[in-house]
């Protein structure tokens, strides 16, 4: 393929200072092997993102695209409406609050997806652990829970993991086409399910040191549109529920009878490997509120509703 387009996506949320560091690192990007377009989508911000970017990266014009949504629908049905919009041979789709540092990462994702037709996508994030940079992996647990795995940046070898997240996931056009684009009915892990979609057709994914950028994991654009859930402790955690039993239903349905069994047989694993060091659990959920004994309920009757939800849904 001569001189393919990129087209980089970026679903905004009341995010402008996360947005200009990210942009200020895309403009060193080097393109020797791929035209880079850029389409940023705001997600119903407060204040319009349109005229602070145009205004600060007036050199960016003529790569720039923008998109509004008026009401956040979410960073699915924003990366959807980018993609549905434009022309490209692979799409790029990065979080605001990431920052690209090594400039030959769109290139050597490009040149190792096109010379592995088996390969649909490439990225993977490096994030802040315990005060260090470090490689994130993504893992599929057996009952669908998703977790990571910390790695050295220098020693990290070439790897296809289970997910890719969408903070930095580049996908060729044909593939993110055939699996219908995100799905929009997720609140979250709509990048896990696009990635089991893919695996799901016999595609895999990359992840090396050389795909990788940095994910700042910001908490603003938080207070408002679509993850407003972060929060409200009670609606996150229903959220996340759900989202699990869907993606169960639809790539694996016959664990559901089992899954409670099968979900205390994972926490012991994941209890395990987090005191051996290979799992690694650092983020603190922000919709914290509320006592321990209240979260622990919640926690509780949420999982036995979207539970009996699932079960319902296969007896159906």
């Amino acid at each position: 393929m001569k001189n393919p387009v990129v087209l980089c996506v970026i679903p905004v949320h009341d995010r402008p200072r996360e947005l200009e560091t990210l942009l200020e690192s895309l403009a060193r990007v080097e393109t020797k092997s791929a035209t880079l377009k850029i389409a940023i989508v705001d997600d119903g911000s407060p204040t319009p993102l349109r005229p602070i970017v145009e205004t600060r990266f007036p050199h960016l014009a003529s790569q720039l695209n923008f998109f509004r949504n008026d009401v956040s629908k979410g960073p699915g049905s924003a990366r959807n409406l980018a993609v549905n919009s434009l022309e490209s041979d692979f799409i790029w789709f990065l979080d605001s609050d990431t920052e690209v540092g090594n400039p030959k990462v769109m290139d050597h994702m490009v040149e190792k997806l096109l010379t592995n037709p088996s390969i649909a996508a490439a990225g993977g994030p490096i994030e802040m652990v315990t005060g260090e940079k470090l490689i994130q992996q993504s893992h599929a647990l057996a009952n669908f829970l998703f977790i990571y795995s910390s790695h050295q940046c220098d020693q990290f070898p070439p790897t296809q993991p289970d997910t890719l997240s969408s903070c930095n996931l580049l996908i060729k056009r044909e593939h993110f086409n055939s699996v219908g684009g995100f799905d929009t009915s997720l609140k979250m892990n709509e990048d896990a399910e696009l990635s089991l979609a893919l695996r799901s057709k016999g595609l895999s994914l990359y992840q090396s040191a050389d795909t990788v950028i940095f994910h700042h994991v910001a908490l603003t654009g938080r207070e408002s549109g679509f993850f407003e859930h972060f929060r409200q402790f009670q609606a996150y955690v229903y959220d996340v529920f759900r989202a699990r039993i869907y993606i169960i239903c639809k790539y694996n349905p016959k664990i559901l009878w089992f899954l409670p069994i099968l979900d205390l047989f994972v926490m012991l694993l994941i209890f395990i490997n987090v005191k051996r060091g290979v799992y690694t659990i650092y983020r603190i959920n922000i919709a914290s509120s509320g006592s321990i004994f209240f979260r622990i309920w919640i926690l509780f009757k949420a999982y036995i509703k979207t539970y009996i939800s699932g079960i319902r849904t296969l007896l159906s």
